[in-house]
């Protein structure tokens, strides 16, 4: 389906609310088969399809706004009674589904092909220019610190790969440095050339690969109608989908992970262990350590349970498996030495440090990691008490456990289209919302199972994880992504109870399967609503950045005071151009260095004398142009040619050492200069009009606190630019408000910028977006900094009937992002032009 027809629907239809109603129906069908054939015989699981009703039920309609939510809790308290009931009608039935013989393996086996060619189709879609001419937040920093550093030490991909067998601090952001993804896609740069799509291709076959040997481990373990299904439902999992689709590690700690999961269970499920078993299981393990920090936690549950079970069964236990757990007891022992020989042992399982435990070596840090006060006064650590301790337990708890269940648990609201390629951490669940209740029913068959081995490190998996996420500061996909694993497993347990039932009822194969290729294709189009644009952004200085410098005859050096995405796309082409030709090198100024060049500091203009040296035979790009106004004074002073290029709306200063060092003519530069931009006036429409403060959006989404009407984040007046408004919205970056578009509106009018209190924060970046329903851009600010005056936007809405206003964090972290519209409303008809007399 064309991308834009599937965000018109999901509008009037939510992905799952055609989910629920699939299992409604499937629910229906059930119980009218299953009466009729058998009567009598059937009652005993028509609890199991009370259960599928109530829970599709509490799904929809009953979550919706007009309903109590007394209904909704209800129904749901009805729908674990009649899970309960089941189970204890059928609680002598222990077969598990590798048990059932004679099951045609090769209808599964279609599943995971279909499940593996599907994910390959949404996965290379667009792939080196979905999210426009931006990397992600995350991306940005693996390719400028990462792969562009090794690139311009002349490190070749042999020696790469060989550093990546070392710890780090295994975070997302340093995705650079994992053995799964950072190491191919090095190689796959620095050989075939420089782009997002090389970048991120080989997130893309982990993630395929990782379909295939899902399909593997699970037909061995629980035989092929749970194999196929699991394939289906990791292989179109939206989470496992958009880690794939992006640059980042996550999708190679998946592939690493399961690789690990897969030998650490042979190894278990051999009574007698081949001598190549251990050697084998202890190289996955140590292998999933060289990826994304969570997979370490994950190995040390894995590694515990190893000896656990062996020490639960000591009778049992053989000279082979014993010899085996010596060899991953020697190998574990081994690698812990080596990594500490590079000093490296810290780095096991560091990932920023962010987790109780160090908050109690450094209290003081604990209200910036959380954004808010934490504990009744401030204090060192050799001040904290006891209760000081329990007091800052209870608050990080009180702060984890509702972002985990955000996270965790299923999620019964319209999705934006393709906005969440632009948040970080993303908003996203681990699962579709409807497959929470085959999650259910698969972690009741585990529960009943629990003295199996297999079922109880599902179980061991799940807490063993949950605890320290619970610890950390923040709890989000990027963190929990991992448990999209043993979740996904019970989905399939849960879908083969259900297929079971469905068998028991007589319902023939055919309708079976119609009924499990309509939730296939359900999931397919939430993953399409939820991961693509209509029409991919675009950002202006990004773009004007990569023309300027490529049409560079030499070397250059880039300092810019913008979105570091669109910088890093940039940094894309640039590299590519080095790469062909060595003498048109360049370099991206560190933070420090053009922080020191910008009108922020007062001495920049005396900074900018010493770094003459650098233009013996470089040139200097600094962008915007408006923010180096100071240096560009002191280059001028020193000799040097400052000229303005770039576009109207995206100024950029050049500064080079004159035509004979760069062979760049004057007449050149000078066919390139115009005039900056005129500021923005203050003027909004007059006429027929609606106010939003006076509306209520229909949605409401942020990332770090709750937007306010008629006031700033914080609650205090909107100020801006010294002006006080009474009417408007007030923001902390990142937030989305949806708002139904009154009937007769022609346009969305407003002032934007900065809250006054900002005025001194260096950091402060911000742009202010509108979309309609199909997710196309209506207005895009640009990156707004304390540089930016405030001012006056209008966007056409050209028969939306729905709008989101958003503001982005400006792609460098939320600190200092208040962002306000003021005087936001809809014009109804044709208006007079007036100047904005609403301030006080």
């Amino acid at each position: 389906m064309p991308i834009g027809l599937v965000h018109s629907l999901s509008t009037s239809t939510p992905d799952y609310v055609i989910g629920a109603l699939l299992l409604m129906v499937a629910g229906m069908v059930v119980l009218a088969v299953g009466l009729v054939r058998y009567r009598r015989a059937f009652l005993n699981r028509v609890s199991a399809v009370v259960f599928v009703e109530l829970s599709a039920f509490a799904m929809w309609p009953l979550s919706e706004p007009t309903v109590p939510a007394l209904f909704r809790w209800v129904a749901m308290a009805l729908a674990a009674g009649a899970l309960v009931t089941y189970i204890l009608q059928n609680r002598n039935d222990a077969t598990e589904p590798g048990d059932e013989p004679g099951r045609d393996g090769r209808i599964p086996l279609i599943y995971a092909g279909t499940a593996i060619i599907l994910a390959a189709v949404l996965l290379f879609h667009d792939l080196g220019g979905y999210s426009g001419p931006l990397v992600l937040t995350w991306e940005s920093p693996v390719l400028t610190d990462g792969f562009a550093k090794a690139f311009n030490a002349g490190e070749n991909p042999l020696s790469y790969t060989a550093k990546r067998l070392l710890w780090d601090d295994g975070i997302l952001s340093a995705g650079h440095t994992s053995l799964f993804f950072g190491a191919p896609a090095y190689a796959l740069m620095t050989t075939t050339g420089f782009s997002p799509w090389n970048m991120r291709v080989s997130a893309v076959l982990a993630t395929l690969i990782s379909i295939y040997v899902v399909y593997r481990f699970s037909r061995r373990f629980f035989g092929p109608t749970v194999a196929g299904a699991l394939a289906v439902l990791l292989g179109l999992n939206v989470c496992i989908l958009y880690y794939g689709r992006y640059g980042s590690s996550p999708a190679g700690t998946v592939l690493a992970t399961l690789l690990a999961l897969w030998t650490v269970w042979i190894f278990l499920d051999a009574r007698e262990p081949r001598w190549w078993m251990a050697p084998v299981c202890a190289l996955s393990l140590y292998v999933a350590t060289l990826q994304y920090s969570p997979a370490r936690l994950v190995v040390l549950i894995f590694l515990g349970f190893l000896f656990a079970v062996a020490a639960i069964q000591w009778k049992q236990l053989r000279g082979p498996r014993i010899a085996g757990l010596a060899v991953i007891a020697l190998a574990a022992f081994v690698v812990w030495q080596v990594e500490g020989h590079f000093n490296a042992q810290s780095s096991l399982l560091a990932a920023r440090g962010e987790q109780y435990f160090s908050f109690l070596k450094q209290p003081e840090n604990v209200d910036s990691l959380f954004g808010r006060r934490m504990l009744s006064r401030p204090m060192r650590a050799d001040e904290m008490k006891l209760e000081d301790k329990i007091e800052l337990l209870i608050q990080v708890v009180r702060t984890t456990i509702p972002q985990y269940l955000s996270v965790v648990g299923p999620s019964l609201r319209p999705t934006a289209h393709g906005a969440v390629v632009g948040d970080d951490p993303p908003r996203l669940q681990l699962y579709f919302a409807p497959v929470v209740l085959f999650i259910a029913w698969g972690l009741a068959h585990s529960l009943r199972r629990v003295r199996s081995w297999k079922h109880l490190s599902l179980l061991a998996w799940v807490v063993g994880a949950t605890v320290p996420l619970l610890l950390t500061n923040r709890v989000d996909s990027h963190r929990a992504v991992l448990l999209t694993i043993p979740l996904m497993i019970w989905a399939a347990l849960g879908i083969w109870e259900a297929a079971r039932v469905m068998r028991a009822a007589g319902v023939s194969p055919a309708i079976q399967h119609v009924f499990a290729v309509s939730l296939a294709l359900t999931l397919v189009y939430s993953n399409i609503n939820i991961l693509y644009y209509t029409q991919v952004p675009q950002a202006e200085a990004g773009k004007t950045l990569d023309e300027v410098a490529l049409a560079e005859p030499g070397p250059i050096a880039v300092g810019a005071l913008m979105n570091h995405r669109e910088v890093a796309w940039a940094d894309f082409a640039l590299l590519e151009r080095q790469r062909q030709d060595p003498n048109k090198r360049h370099q991206i100024l560190s933070e420090g260095v053009r922080n020191t060049l910008s009108d922020d500091n007062p001495t920049a203009e005396g900074y900018a004398r010493q770094m003459l040296r650098l233009l013996e035979n470089t040139t200097l790009f600094l962008a915007p142009a408006e923010r180096f106004r100071r240096a560009a004074g002191g280059f001028r002073a020193e000799g040097a040619r400052v000229a303005e290029v770039g576009t109207p709306a995206f100024r950029i200063l050049r500064v080079d050492a004159g035509e004979a060092a760069t062979g760049v003519s004057d007449s050149r530069l000078s066919a390139a200069q115009a005039a900056a931009a005129s500021p923005a006036s203050l003027r909004l429409d007059d006429g027929p009009q609606v106010s939003l403060s006076e509306l209520t959006p229909f949605d409401v989404e942020y990332g770090f606190s709750a937007p306010r009407i008629d006031k700033a984040w914080e609650d205090s007046p909107i100020l801006m630019g010294t002006v006080r408004y009474e009417r408007g919205i007030g923001v902390h970056a990142w937030a989305r408000l949806r708002y139904t578009v009154p009937e007769g509106a022609r346009a969305l009018q407003s002032v934007i910028g900065l809250q006054d209190d900002v005025r001194g924060c260096a950091v402060a970046s911000v742009t202010f977006e509108v979309r309609d329903e199909q997710g196309q851009i209506l207005f895009n600010s640009g990156l707004v900094t304390n540089n930016n005056p405030v001012r006056a936007m209008q966007a056409d809405l050209r028969g939306a009937q729905t709008i989101t206003l958003e503001v982005t964090e400006g792609g460098n972290g939320r600190d200092c992002d208040h962002g306000n519209w003021a005087l936001p409303s809809f014009l109804l008809s044709t208006p007079a032009l007036n100047s904005v007399d609403n301030a006080e």
